[in-house]
């Protein structure tokens, strides 16, 4: 947590939005009753459901009320889920759309992933740029995988066979995770993972 968050946290800390304890914005009791992610058959690690009210709350915080303290608190959820991985890997974002970044002031999914990488010691590094402007909510799957063939492009060419773990806030389709992935691997990344908060 930054020393601003910090300060803001004592001045006037959060109430826990499933059961309104004063302290954070989801208690260490209620991440216990998260509903546990479905199993997606993929390289894919999620840490409950978008169905979970709790998740719902926290995840609307975080991307339209402007809670960025919601952004270290997924990456706390994340992070004991990937204590098996073999290391060492980059860990990098799911680039938002520019736009939204502009309307709330941060990338979401960037902050989770330095908070996540600071977390388990491994390097962040932003390997992804966005090239649209496009947001998905509301579209359908085909839609969602067309504009996702265009949406990303690498920030370098010569990614020499590193391990990759992408990490975003909500996995809908899994297009926009899968689209970046082709283009990681364009550029030479070796094995690439994902992890997200929430399926939905």
């Amino acid at each position: 947590m930054n020393p601003l968050a910090k300060i803001l946290s004592f001045i006037a800390p959060y109430n826990c939005l499933g059961c309104n304890a004063e302290g954070r914005l989801v208690c260490m009791d209620c991440r216990t009753r998260l509903l546990p992610a479905p199993v997606t058959g993929r390289s894919v690690i999620a840490v409950t459901t978008y169905a979970d009210p709790i998740a719902e709350k926290l995840l609307w915080r975080l991307k339209s009320d402007r809670a960025i303290a919601a952004a270290q608190e997924i990456a706390e959820m994340m992070a004991p889920l990937l204590c098996d991985l073999s290391k060492p890997f980059a860990i990098t974002h799911l680039p938002t759309a520019p736009s939204r970044i502009r309307l709330r002031g941060y990338d979401q999914s960037q902050q989770i992933a330095k908070h996540l990488a600071r977390l388990i010691d491994q390097p962040y590094q932003p390997l992804l740029i966005r090239q649209t402007n496009v947001r998905q909510v509301g579209t359908g799957r085909k839609d969602r995988q067309r504009q996702a063939a265009e949406a990303f492009r690498p920030r370098y060419n010569n990614l020499e066979g590193a391990t990759v773990l992408i990490v975003d806030d909500v996995m809908t389709t899994g297009a926009s995770l899968r689209a970046a992935a082709h283009e990681l691997r364009s550029a030479g990344a070796g094995p690439i993972m994902a992890v997200v908060f929430a399926l939905a």
